[in-house]
């Protein structure tokens, strides 16, 4: 798949099921809110240690002017 969309558990090569494609669903939704992933980098070994480590943030509204509404950041998390 996609580097950007992967879950941390294909990451690091644990078993996985259906639930990877909940956490793509959670990252494309972001990624149409905010106009790039979450978790991106273009080094993939950068971005894929972000994917593991980082915690989710939502861009500042007043230096970004992008406004995510609370019920939508509470879907992502919860994708995520």
């Amino acid at each position: 798949g996609t580097p950007e969309y992967l879950a941390p558990e294909v990451i690091i090569g644990q078993e996985y099921d259906f639930m990877v494609d909940i956490w793509a669903m959670g990252i494309l939704l972001y990624e149409m809110l905010v106009g790039i992933p979450p978790f991106y980098n273009k080094n993939y070994a950068k971005m894929f240690k972000m994917i593991q480590e980082n915690d989710l943030k939502f861009p500042s509204p007043k230096k970004y002017k992008i406004i995510i509404e609370d019920n939508a950041k509470d879907l992502i998390r919860k994708l995520l």
